[in-house]
């Protein structure tokens, strides 16, 4: 997501497939392509000429419809665990209401490449069945129409597909359900026929509800404000040993079956589990995932560094931060900058697991200060540097600033980063990953209250439930600040609370008030540091095992 815009295609929790209309999407994330259509020439065809205006759209959990304003055609889109369903309202025609297949044949499978991941082809079967006979069925290749035939074959390049024709004077609603498979054809027609039996779309719809309820339930909120409560619902490790074990390395992003592009640092994922200790079926064999930590921190994967594992790893062993490279054939993706920062970050994780192995852990605490080594010295704040060298490249930080990065080290620069009430300053953006955890430094300085004015103003400008993304409703200004805590009918004075302390269930209650609190969580000027260290700021992770 990206300034609020997602994409509202019905789906279920942890299902495979998810229907949409074509948002022009890369082709890794939206593969299997069939569109509705009215009259098309007999022998050649132009895929791309075929396309309509939405006439309108409506959007709810688990379904969605939309007119296509060119053919007078309504399209409802509902989907199970692993099938699409598809429901056209065609106007009366006795031959010309036609269904277009795109990309292969109507059972058989596809190679898809691309995608944000930029990585290997993977495969998917599939499986399109209709709830009535065709009267005509064709296929095409390119740009050619062949009637009457039901194989086509292409090589890379070639578009392919098939086209039905459906008399849809009796009936104009024609059904279709789509299964999915990794397996074989066999398999996504097995899927769609034991999910989908009897061709019921109200009954899929409602089962999508009720699917969704049984997931959301477990969360109850309470609140006056209807918007609110849609927003918190529609934004809510032992895989990544397994890929591990299959691959050589964790992955830092998984799509399409591969391991994709690593954006930052190798993350340190697992570290966080253990610390956690969330692992509470001892599914996890924890001696294999320190393996992988240190494969991860230790071994370069030199070309596959942009997939998995730490790019120029060898350079950040040896210098204690990556150097500028000669060769920029890598791009943006290259960032040594950030990614200093960010293997410095994913050091120190490791070191919090091997707190236990005593070497281990003194070595992997040391490297992770090895951002002090981009600190230029003698400069204002916003400024990194090589050595002597100050960093002006924007090949340097990874879908950021100078500025961004540098509260991965928190300096007093908060008020300046959060002035611009726009967000549009070139200091903080809410739509990408840098910057999601920014509003709540404050909470490190004593001053709880600010993060709550900026999360509130980002809120109200950045999200919403209108179409044209996340923004702007209005919330309420009254009673936004916390003025009491009670965790399990405790007083509560910290700004935070460990994930132990809420584990095995906890009931935590909120006094609000109008204007920030004088005396919850706020630093008075007599308090010993030490009191203030327990009382008020969020501790180090390094401390985690010892409480």
């Amino acid at each position: 997501m990206i300034d609020g815009h997602v994409f509202p295609g019905p789906c279920l929790p942890f299902g495979v497939v998810k229907v949409g209309f074509d948002a022009e999407g890369e082709p890794k994330y939206g593969v299997i392509s069939q569109f509705p259509v009215v009259d098309l020439p007999d022998k050649k065809i132009r895929i791309y000429d075929y396309s309509s205006t939405r006439s309108f759209e409506h959007f709810e959990v688990g379904y969605s419809k939309f007119g296509l304003k060119r053919y007078n055609i309504m399209v409802e889109l509902t989907a199970s665990r692993r099938v699409g369903l598809h429901r056209y309202t065609f106007p009366p025609s006795e031959n010309n209401a036609k269904v277009i297949l795109d990309l292969s044949h109507i059972l058989s499978f596809g190679r898809y490449r691309g995608g944000w991941n930029s990585n290997g082809p993977y495969k998917v079967y599939f499986c399109s069945q209709f709830n009535v006979n065709a009267t005509e069925q064709a296929t095409w290749w390119n740009n050619r129409i062949d009637i009457n035939t039901t194989f086509c074959v292409g090589t890379n390049g070639d578009k392919i597909g098939a086209i039905l024709t459906f008399d849809t004077i009796k009936n104009p609603v024609i059904i279709s359900r789509v299964g999915i498979s990794f397996i074989s054809a066999d398999q996504a027609c097995n899927n769609a026929e034991s999910e989908i039996p009897d061709w019921d779309f109200d009954v899929v719809k409602q089962n999508a509800v009720d699917a969704w309820d049984n997931e959301l339930g477990k969360i109850r909120v309470e609140s006056d404000d209807e918007n609110l409560k849609k927003i918190f619902y529609s934004d809510i490790a032992r895989s990544l040993i397994d890929i591990y074990e299959k691959v050589g390395y964790m992955p830092d992003g998984r799509s399409g079956s591969s391991n994709g592009i690593t954006q930052g640092g190798s993350n340190a994922d697992m570290a966080e589990t253990y610390l956690k200790q969330i692992d509470v079926n001892d599914k996890i064999d924890w001696n294999i995932a320190y393996e992988a930590l240190l494969k991860d921190a230790e071994v370069d994967p030199w070309e596959e560094g942009l997939f998995q594992g730490r790019l120029h790893l060898t350079d950040y062993k040896k210098y204690g931060y990556i150097p500028s490279p000669y060769d920029r054939n890598l791009g943006y993706i290259d960032t040594p900058c950030s990614r200093t920062l960010e293997y410095s970050a994913n050091d120190y994780s490791i070191s919090l697991v091997a707190k236990g192995i005593l070497n281990d852990y003194i070595k992997y605490k040391n490297r992770a200060t090895s951002w002090e080594n981009l600190w230029h010295p003698n400069v204002t704040y916003d400024e990194w540097a090589y050595g002597d060298n100050l960093v002006e490249d924007f090949y340097s930080f990874y879908e950021s600033t100078s500025w961004d990065y540098s509260l991965d080290v928190p300096f007093d620069r908060l008020d300046k980063t959060f002035a611009d009430k726009s967000f549009s300053g070139g200091y903080y953006n809410i739509g990408n990953e840098p910057s999601f955890f920014h509003t709540c430094l404050y909470h490190f300085i004593g001053k709880q209250y600010k993060s709550v004015d900026v999360i509130r103003t980002i809120m109200k400008t950045k999200f919403g439930v209108e179409q044209d993304g996340i923004p702007a409703y209005n919330l309420t200004d009254n009673n936004i600040y916390i003025q009491n805590v009670k965790i399990n009918n405790k007083e509560w004075e910290k700004t935070w609370f460990r994930h132990k302390d809420i584990s095995g269930g906890a009931i935590m209650e909120i006094q609000m008030g109008s204007e920030p609190s004088k005396i919850w969580s706020v630093i008075s000027e007599d308090e010993d540091n030490k009191v203030i260290e327990d009382r008020v700021v969020p501790p180090s992770m390094s401390d985690y095992m010892d409480k």
